[in-house]
């Protein structure tokens, strides 16, 4: 759930549901924390099932983490910086 929220305010930008309001900086905020905090505990587990397998496995975690991280950046480069799939918001001073 955390995960289609995040997703559909960036699909949405620049003008998501309850953009301006306190009500929506606030929900914005708390899937933000909600997705972080499910994220970091399915990575704690993993690591937790694999550690029987001894120091090899968690280092293949972690070289499979940064791939992963390495993939998403070049990703994400191409989806903002070539193909321009989102628009800024206009700059408004509050």
């Amino acid at each position: 759930m955390a995960a289609a929220i995040i997703l559909y305010t960036a699909a949405a930008s620049p003008s998501p549901l309850l953009v301006g309001t306190k009500s929506g900086e606030v929900l914005i905020v708390i899937v933000w924390v909600l997705g972080g905090l499910l994220l970091t505990y399915s990575k704690v587990t993993i690591a937790t099932v694999f550690r029987q397998y001894g120091t090899r496995a968690l280092m293949w975690i972690g070289v499979m983490q940064q791939v992963g991280s390495f993939f998403g950046a070049i990703l994400f480069y191409l989806i903002i910086n070539v193909w321009v799939l989102f628009k800024s918001a206009p700059y408004c001073p509050v």
